[in-house]
């Protein structure tokens, strides 16, 4: 019945368009109906088993003082233990199947209503109000309550932010929605069972992941009259993941951004959305880190898409008669690449048996399966793929797509500003030798805090008090990642201790000391840790538990001084002290068996294996200087990002 009352709508609307005095009203209903088809929506009763998570921790999060980081987990692990970890089969359901006539048109007044009383109805017209404003979902976030809500949650705003200019009223409630909503991709992946819940939760709850925000706040907008469309950036060019943001409709667009490694100043130097790695402070001396480790600053963009509503003629999914990438099969999908960035366009060609698969695509490198995802489609013609619009200074494979996945068919390239394409077949005469300091690039956060522990002085003592503290050394220099000193000459002492000096916030990742046992060999002193409190999420213990992923998160705001330190339980002789900044343990380490793959003829093919050295380096020599390379850790650890060689450096993609 649902169905038919659609669609006996829809002939009526359709009849009623054809009149050039159709009223808005009419034109709503029938852009609403006429772009319908192809959406499918979550049905929130194949996910009912997250539900009463969800709904106790709205309830937990609405206590006031209630820090999320610390207490989610706890929370979650709690309804483990009471209700077990719940069963979601997530299904979906045709919209035409389920929105009923009803909802729309009133979904249709209240958004025709609150369009043309906003105080900012003469700068949206009405055909941005169709594409930007009246839209019931957002991609597949959809709940019919919504608007209300969010018109409940800030009715003692409006009249404030009715009084305010667009684009300022746009600023205060995407902020408003943006500042109490909280997102942990870790917690996800330690319970898997509530990352796909209902929209509604995701609102209520305000807690999800970047698309959920993202998807939450462009609904409060339009809730209020403001057009905003969610763009997506289908996978970073040189990090991890896809990325969502918000655009206000409208608002100022900023220069074209080229995708080169710049430092943070201010919020006007980001010119695409959470392109900074680490906007927490800057490093002005990087004397400590190695001359040829380059830090990585920014993310690189390969293709922007906006996610529609409206269904575009110029889609993949309508133009498409096989099997295309998940990513590509919405039809709202409007390419919006060259009007935020530096765009170039590249020719590839195509090997003749594929040329019946219609369409190539451009991928871009995904670690974690060391393998490619789709950014960008051509259409293959006369033996050729054409692909426009893609953001230079960024590595792509060029693949075609099938049953079986992502095939590659050629040489990956670098697509340079002005549209040069440099091949990297490994197949060059020219080799290079190459020192190999780690197997992901330095990243601007953890660099800066590194930088954090410049200043720190390493003491010992043997009161209780520490009031006969003798300064072994200070850290002069940024450590990079874990380092050993070994003292000109052995001391004998009770206390170890790390002056954490004045820097704020401050953390450490390991402090170890060393000596002798009784017979002369080299051991590590053990003891119990002592010093300023730190942070419940990041204890004290953690700088001595030798995992160098975990940190102490000195909490200062109950101290002048700030330090942590070990009580060897007696005066004990030592010769050597190693210490380890926050970091991400992608460093060369000692013992660790790794190896280094070159990308050639369709696959990562191994150059040889080495066991990381005392120096915390790996040391190659003949490469061809236009190879494609990644190294692996056989012992520990996951993450990787391939590489380049110049002049003997690492040159990150």
């Amino acid at each position: 019945m649902k169905n038919r009352a659609i669609a006996i709508l829809m002939v009526i609307i359709l009849v009623s368009s054809c009149d050039s005095k159709s009223t808005e009203y009419d034109r709503s209903l029938d852009f609403l109906i006429t772009n319908m088809p192809g959406k499918s929506s979550l049905d929130s009763s194949s996910v009912r088993g997250n539900a009463i998570f969800y709904s106790t921790i709205s309830d937990y999060l609405r206590k006031p003082g209630i820090s999320p980081a610390t207490g989610l987990y706890e929370l979650a692990d709690s309804l483990e233990a009471i209700h077990g970890k719940p069963v979601v089969a997530p299904s979906y359901s045709k919209d035409v199947d389920f929105i009923t006539p009803d909802f729309l048109e009133a979904h249709v007044r209240k958004s025709l209503d609150c369009w043309r009383t906003s105080s900012w109805k003469d700068d949206v017209p009405f055909e941005v109000f169709l594409r930007y404003v009246l839209p019931y979902r957002v991609g597949t976030a959809w709940w019919d309550g919504a608007g209300d809500f969010f018109r409940r949650k800030y009715s003692d705003s409006l009249s404030v932010w009715s009084s305010l200019s667009f684009s300022e009223a746009a600023e205060r409630i995407a902020g408003a929605v943006s500042s109490g909503f909280y997102s942990d991709g870790q917690f996800y992946r330690e319970h898997p069972y509530m990352y796909i819940t209902a929209f509604e939760n995701t609102v209520k709850t305000a807690f999800g992941e970047c698309n959920d925000r993202n998807a939450a706040i462009v609904t409060a907008l339009r809730t209020f009259g403001i057009p905003a469309a969610l763009n997506v950036i289908p996978y970073w060019g040189n990090s991890n993941a896809s990325h969502f943001w918000t655009e206000i409709i409208g608002a100022p667009q900023k220069p074209l951004y080229d995708n080169t490694q710049q430092d943070f100043h201010s919020i006007e130097d980001e010119l695409i959305s959470d392109s900074f790695l680490f906007k927490g402070g800057t490093i002005d001396d990087t004397t400590g880190i190695p001359r040829d480790v380059i830090i990585r600053k920014n993310r690189t963009v390969p293709k922007i898409y906006r996610k529609n509503f409206e269904i575009g003629r110029k889609s993949l999914a309508l133009q498409s008669t096989g099997p295309i990438p998940p990513f590509f099969r919405d039809p709202g999908l409007e390419d919006i690449t060259s009007s935020r960035i530096v765009t170039g366009t590249v020719r590839v060609t195509v090997p003749f048996r594929l040329w019946r698969k219609k369409i190539a695509y451009l991928c871009c490198y995904e670690p974690s399966s060391a393998s490619w995802i789709p950014v960008a489609w051509g259409k293959i013609r006369f033996g050729r793929a054409v692909f426009r619009d893609v953001g230079v200074n960024v590595l792509y494979m060029p693949a075609v797509y099938g049953n079986a996945g992502i095939s590659t068919f050629s040489d990956p390239f670098i697509l340079h500003p002005g549209g040069r394409a440099e091949r990297l077949s490994g197949k060059s005469a020219v080799t290079d030798s190459l020192t190999i300091f780690s197997k992901v690039p330095l990243k601007t956060n953890f660099a800066y805090y590194a930088m954090l522990m410049r200043g720190d002085r390493i003491l010992v003592a043997d009161k209780p008090d520490l009031s006969d503290t003798t300064l072994l050394f200070s850290i002069d220099e940024i450590p990079y990642y874990t380092q050993e000193r070994i003292l000109p000459k052995p001391v004998k002492a009770r206390y170890l201790i790390l002056h954490t000096g004045a820097s704020d916030p401050k953390f450490v990742a390991e402090f170890e000391c060393w000596g002798r046992d009784r017979d002369g060999r080299p051991c590590k002193w053990n003891g119990t840790p002592i010093g300023n409190p730190c942070f419940p999420k990041y204890p004290l213990r953690n700088a001595f538990d030798a995992d160098p992923l975990t940190y102490s998160y000195l909490d200062k705001t109950s101290c002048h001084v700030g330090w942590i330190g070990l009580d060897l339980g007696c005066k004990r002789v030592i010769d050597k002290i190693s210490f380890c900044p926050r970091n991400d343990d992608n460093a060369i380490v000692p013992g660790d068996d790794y190896e280094l793959f070159v990308w050639h003829r369709g696959k990562w093919e191994s150059l040889g294996r080495q066991t990381g050295g005392a120096d915390r380096r790996l040391h190659f020599g003949n490469l061809p200087q236009d190879g494609l390379y990644r190294v692996h850790n056989h012992t520990r650890g996951r993450e990787n990002r391939p590489f380049t060689v110049s002049d003997g450096k690492q040159i990150w993609w």
